[in-house]
């Protein structure tokens, strides 16, 4: 299985962003069948992610999200 390296110089670019923002996407919803995913399982997946983040950068990306999403 191919892994995500770290972020290489073109990618702290804004295309370079967008780009990795997508690819990082498309690597993890190749990993599940199309809708195989539970409410359980996306608890999981966000507890997992939220393991490895600080707890302000956390509470600011959260909001930030939810912010995002309140506005569409």
């Amino acid at each position: 299985m191919k892994k995500i390296t770290e972020r290489t110089n073109e990618e702290k670019s804004t295309l370079g962003r967008m780009c990795r923002k997508n690819n990082i996407g498309k690597f993890l919803n190749s990993c599940f069948k199309e809708t195989s995913l539970d409410d359980d399982d996306q608890e999981t997946i966000l507890r997992w992610a939220c393991l490895s983040i600080s707890n302000g950068n956390l509470i600011y990306l959260l909001e930030k999200i939810k912010w995002e999403r309140m506005n569409r």
